[in-house]
């Protein structure tokens, strides 16, 4: 019986290599608009604008965070270089502890 290739995670990596190529960061997600024009070139800066929003919700104080999906990670590693404790948990399972 011929081994099933698992389409998803080869989606994946060809959408984040795109990504990476495209913005020079790991963001897998469309990003925040406001106040940009939507271009290519913009991609990379409303990531971060959506990245910063979302983080601007959490709650002052101590926390843990649970990211369920995890996606390339990057929102993980911007998460741990703001010292907020937490484990991403992949798709695929494995898990990783956060800064």
């Amino acid at each position: 019986m011929a081994k099933k290739i698992d389409t998803q995670a080869i989606g994946l990596d060809v959408g984040l290599a795109f990504i990476r190529w495209l913005t020079g960061a790991e963001n897998l997600h469309y990003g925040l608009w406001t106040g940009l024009e939507v271009t290519a070139g913009n991609l990379r800066a409303a990531q971060e604008a959506y990245t910063a929003r979302l983080f601007g919700y959490l709650p002052k104080g101590s926390l843990r965070i649970l990211d369920i999906g995890g996606g390339a990670g990057a929102s993980g590693r911007d998460r741990g270089a703001l010292a907020l404790p937490g484990r991403a948990l992949p798709r695929d399972g494995a898990g990783g502890d956060g800064a």
